[in-house]
């Protein structure tokens, strides 16, 4: 049954359960539950359960869940793993259109989704207990898990339609799905359906009868909801790279805009601007794409820099133009207009009414590797450490001019894809670099209190970036809207560990490691 305000124009959304062989176990079959949009700028903005609108799951006969798996979403589920542990494929996960981590995806700005649920009545045991019966939410707080509408996994995908559930199971399964939509992608006008199913098909609010439209997937006019062919399938126009009528351009690209590239570099004609493109050079060029045959780079000699002065530790500033000061970020009396570090840096003096940074080294499990934990020190039992930012006004730098290591064995840019489980088999698990409030596994294998942090990442997808590519080296967030992570008021990983302290950063590198935090 359709609940809540329904927008004219806009025909009804539906629920498909698809369902197929499990990939590990013959005995258990994978179910896939999409909502059917129907526009491609419509958004899924949640699902969710409380007491006006139950969300029940029946699975008599116990779902599988992967102990490879540390989250109750999606997000866990690492291709790395599969070859090794392909049952991971079938673990039952909640999610908003993702089969993976959102950083593996492939989509600019998608994001892991979030859940919010009363402590009386939970719902992610049912995502992470193998053999869980049931989901259950029914109490006025109830649950949700979401995405914000910004994220671009909110849109369907090419086939209109939004993946929010998989679950397998060796037995029977009906329940009702609650789902809340903004079509056409508007925030300010939200639909909410309550549909019920029972095994696989297509359901909503009438089960309505058979749907006339081309059933053909790889057609341009594919209609998703066809439940019949009616011979009206279209293909690509003839000359075109795809449905929309484009053709290639000048460097290959379906729909670019390159008119030409005469000497087929990569780079369109138009675009190429030759120069000095080693950044070491006196006469570097930072708008050259290309080496100029006809202008040597520029060196200045040993003990000199490009001045003709001297500089005597080799760092580019001549001697003249050093400034003495403490160069670390991290200390209490960080100098940002300081080049030479003279070895004043205070760490321990700083007031007792700031919060201040800690930052911690040890040797990481892998020889040649450091492993730094950057803590943010409280002064009280009662304060809450809510966010780690930057914007334009206050920038959030990292600088790990080596590379940082991120483990192809973690999923997710914070600590919620650390599971401890696979210490045993991939030990440098343990040194994977990744933002953190407060926690160094999945808050999903605590008591219940704790959150993984959200993020809200920047368009360049800064933040997410840094923590899960590997040899990143540099995160800066300084344009608006800028980048966050963070956790709500009242988990417990916001509040000060037993040292007074609550983590918010790991990194392991080879070299140093230098920048500006602000929270």
């Amino acid at each position: 049954m359709a609940l809540g305000l329904q927008t004219l124009g806009f025909a009804q959304y539906t629920l498909t359960v698809q369902e197929s062989p499990a990939s590990a176990d013959a005995t258990l079959t994978t179910y896939r539950f999409y909502v059917n949009m129907q526009d491609a700028t419509d958004k899924m903005s949640a699902v969710y359960g409380d007491a006006e609108s139950n969300m029940v799951i029946n699975a008599p006969a116990g779902v599988f869940n992967s102990e490879y798996n540390s989250s109750w979403n999606a997000s866990g589920i690492n291709p790395a793993f599969l070859p090794v542990f392909p049952e991971l494929a079938d673990d039952t996960y909640a999610t908003i259109r993702l089969d993976g981590p959102a950083a593996s995806s492939g989509l600019d700005g998608a994001a892991d989704p979030s859940i919010v649920e009363d402590e009386a009545q939970p719902v992610t045991p049912f995502f992470l207990t193998d053999g869980a019966t049931s989901l259950l939410s029914t109490t006025l707080t109830g649950c949700a898990w979401y995405v914000l509408n910004t994220a671009s996994n909110a849109l369907p995908d090419e086939n209109l339609q939004m993946l929010i559930l998989q679950i397998t199971t060796g037995g029977t399964l009906d329940g009702t799905i609650n789902f809340q939509v903004f079509p056409l992608g508007d925030g300010t006008n939200a639909e909410y359906y309550s549909i019920d199913f029972n095994g696989s098909g297509t359901f909503s609010d009438g089960n309505a009868g058979p749907v006339a439209g081309c059933t053909d997937p790889t057609a341009c006019n594919f209609n998703p909801l066809a439940t019949e062919d009616d011979g009206t399938c279209t293909g690509i126009p003839e000359g075109a790279c795809d449905c929309d009528g484009n053709v290639l351009d000048a460097l290959g690209v379906c729909g670019g805009d390159c008119l030409a590239d005469a000497d087929g570099n990569g780079i369109c004609d138009g675009e190429e601007v030759y120069g000095c493109i080693n950044d070491s050079a006196c006469n570097y060029n930072p708008d050259a794409n290309l080496d100029d045959p006809n202008e040597d780079c520029i060196f200045p000699d040993e003990g000199f820099c490009c001045e003709g002065l001297p500089d005597m530790d080799g760092d580019g500033i001549c001697d003249e133009q050093e400034v003495a000061g403490c160069t670390d970020p991290f200390a209490c009396n960080y100098d940002g207009m300081a080049t030479d570090d003279d070895g004043t840096c205070e760490y321990c003096s700083c007031s007792d009414e700031a919060y201040t940074l800690t930052v911690e080294s040890a040797p990481a499990i892998q020889a040649g590797l450091t492993t730094y934990r950057v803590y943010v020190n409280l002064n009280g039992d009662n304060d809450f450490l809510s966010a780690v930012y930057g914007e334009g006004d206050t920038p959030l730098q990292i600088d790990a001019p080596d590379g940082v290591f991120n483990s192809i064995y973690s999923t997710s840019w914070s600590a919620a894809g650390i599971n401890p489980a696979l210490f045993v088999a991939y030990p440098e698990l343990q040194d994977d670099s990744y933002a953190t409030i407060g926690l160094t596994v999945s808050a999903t294998l605590g008591d219940g209190t704790q959150q993984d942090p959200t993020l809200a990442d920047g368009p360049g997808n800064e933040v997410s970036n840094f923590f899960t590519t590997e040899g990143a080296a540099s995160l800066a967030t300084s344009e608006f809207p800028g980048s966050s992570w963070f956790v709500l008021n009242g988990a417990s990983n916001g509040y000060a560990d037993e040292d007074g302290r609550v983590l918010v950063m790991q990194v392991t590198t080879a070299g140093a490691l230098s920048g500006t935090l602000n929270y």
